[in-house]
């Protein structure tokens, strides 16, 4: 038994042919969902769902961010105990930072130097690094 395309009902978004490169209800393509003007408004929070894990290579490219993260001495930005809190903190930068008022984008950046200040390397790290 053999099936067409006729036979079945229209492919989702997620699964259409690999011929289909865009949206076809908006003419969109996912690069232009994901980025362009209007992702915010159109519920998708865009290239912002990429920031973890990029924020993961970055730690771990370089060793003075990776042992800063490891060695934090800022016990409610620890990553390893509370990664949940973590990614929430660097969705919230983001959006702040993109999104938010003059005010808004210094108040937060003022919590965050203040966070980042504590972290240091001490004589016992294995490379030195200062998060400031």
């Amino acid at each position: 038994m053999t099936t067409s395309a006729t036979d079945r009902p229209p492919l989702g978004l997620v699964d259409r042919p690999v011929s289909v490169s865009c949206d076809r209800a908006t003419g969109r393509s996912l690069w232009d969902r994901l980025t362009g003007a209007g992702s915010f408004e159109d519920g998708i929070p865009g290239i912002a769902l990429l920031a973890g894990p990029a924020n993961v290579i970055m730690q771990l490219g370089r060793p003075g961010v990776g042992y800063g993260v490891k060695e934090s001495r800022v016990e409610s930005g620890r990553i390893d105990r509370h990664p949940i809190k973590r990614a929430r903190t660097t969705f919230t930068y983001l959006a702040v930072a993109t999104r938010g008022t003059p005010e808004q984008q210094k108040a937060y950046r003022k919590a965050v130097t203040a966070a980042h200040a504590q972290v240091r390397s001490t004589k016992d790290s294995p490379v030195k690094y200062n998060a400031l």
